[in-house]
């Protein structure tokens, strides 16, 4: 058993490295938003996807080491315990060592969790604005919308035949 839990423990390491490279990610992501570095943003977005999916195979190294602890601490469990409930059933210092890990995977994520929200309501936000921009140019060039010196919408609708976006 002490074999498996130096493993969970390795594991449980690399979750939380991968969880911090997760979080330079998306917080250097939320800078290339801020100042629009839309090719930053998409090989950061890749990036982050693969971390991602890192992440997904850690996961399922440790889900099948904890199975394995499980089922050497109580046979007849009819399901895998969670890493607390696993920490609890071992000694001292392995139930220590287990928890303080426990707890730093638990604020990584946390801390990953946070960032992405916050990235995805910039995101969001930037959605918004250039929506609203291109329908405020599609109305100029159409002449719908737009209200002429006086106030009032113009009788016959202008159409644009050019538009400079570099102005």
């Amino acid at each position: 058993m002490d074999k498996q839990l130096l493993q969970l423990e390795t594991l449980l390491r690399r979750q939380i490295d991968a969880q911090d490279r997760l979080l330079t990610l998306v917080r250097d992501k939320l800078a290339a938003l801020r100042s629009a570095r839309h090719m930053q943003v998409a090989t950061l977005t890749q990036s982050e996807n693969q971390g991602l999916q890192a992440l997904g195979e850690l996961e399922k190294q440790r889900l099948q080491l904890a199975a394995m602890l499980t089922q050497m601490l109580d046979p007849t469990a009819s399901k895998p315990m969670r890493l607390h409930e696993l920490a609890q059933q071992l000694p001292e210092p392995a139930r220590g060592r287990l928890l303080i890990l426990r707890q730093q995977l638990k604020e990584a994520t946390e801390a990953v969790q946070r960032e992405s929200a916050l990235a995805r309501g910039v995101s969001e936000a930037l959605v918004k604005h250039m929506n609203g921009l291109v329908r405020t140019i599609g109305s100029a060039m159409t002449g719908v919308a737009v209200y002429g010196r006086d106030g009032k919408m113009p009788r016959a609708a202008t159409a644009v035949s050019t538009f400079s976006a570099t102005a």
